[in-house]
């Protein structure tokens, strides 16, 4: 096993035996082609996936159907952006956190403007975001509101302990306690 990360910090759980990190020259796509690893856990998609032929392939063809299927037996919406702050720091800085979040809810605005926008770029780009709008519809939302992304963050505090990365799990609704308060702070 590899890891492509900074050495640990004191708060990192240990790496499992054998694990090594990856030199400054070495990639974890390079180890991949070379055979040294199996698979990659990537947000962004290697361009050899979008080769006709390419030597990377997804691991799941059918990741759409696969993922819609999590989220209707979990209620678990996928996280594709988790944001935190540490207490201390949005207790004295309440305005850059609601600025950072509201940031985040313009940037969603926007894309999802330009995705509607541009459809005709693409055959299937306004059926991809109908089906998003449509399945998805109380769960693709920014906060703590939607009850899908409570249920995501109650699973990463139980994923985290179950698979050792911290000693005990964390109380998902202390983690977001504040935010309500922080939200009247900032005005």
């Amino acid at each position: 096993m590899l890891r492509h990360l900074q050495p640990p910090s004191p708060n990192d759980a240990q790496p499992p035996k054998g694990a090594r990190f990856l030199t400054g020259s070495e990639t974890l796509l390079d180890e991949l082609e070379a055979g040294r690893i199996d698979c990659v856990a990537t947000a962004k998609a290697p361009p050899e996936v979008f080769k006709k032929g390419g030597k990377i392939r997804r691991l799941v063809q059918n990741y759409p159907e696969v993922e819609a299927d999590y989220h209707r037996r979990t209620g678990v919406y996928p996280g594709f952006h988790v944001v935190a702050v540490r207490r201390a720091f949005a207790e004295k800085h309440p305005k850059a956190v609601m600025t950072i979040y509201e940031a985040m809810q313009k940037s969603w605005t926007i894309w999802e403007d330009k995705v509607k926008w541009f459809a005709e770029d693409s055959p299937w780009a306004m059926k991809e975001m109908e089906y998003l709008l449509n399945e998805f519809a109380d769960d693709a939302v920014f906060g703590m509101e939607s009850k899908a992304n409570q249920k995501m963050v109650e699973t990463i505090c139980r994923e985290q302990h179950a698979q050792g990365l911290v000693p005990k799990a964390a109380d998902p609704k202390a983690l977001l306690a504040g935010f309500d308060a922080v939200r009247r702070a900032a005005g």
